[in-house]
């Protein structure tokens, strides 16, 4: 997820070796987060709002559109 302001990258690698990353780019430099990081979304309606929450951060996501992958 990104803007003019920021930008969201996350791994999650679920498994016997599951790995959680997630990181903001922001104020020109990378902040990495805390691995436990919560995401409050609703996967039927990708563009409803969401939230991404860490003892760092608590961030609300409003999309502007969606876009299919196919």
């Amino acid at each position: 997820m990104q803007n003019d302001d920021l930008t969201l990258a996350s791994l999650v690698n679920h498994g016997s070796y599951a790995q959680r990353y997630t990181q903001v780019y922001w104020q020109r430099s990378w902040h990495r987060l805390d691995p436990d990081v919560d995401f409050d979304d609703d996967r039927d309606h990708p563009a409803a709002s969401w939230r991404v929450r860490s003892r760092e951060l608590d961030l609300l996501v409003r999309p502007r559109r969606a876009i299919a992958i196919m």
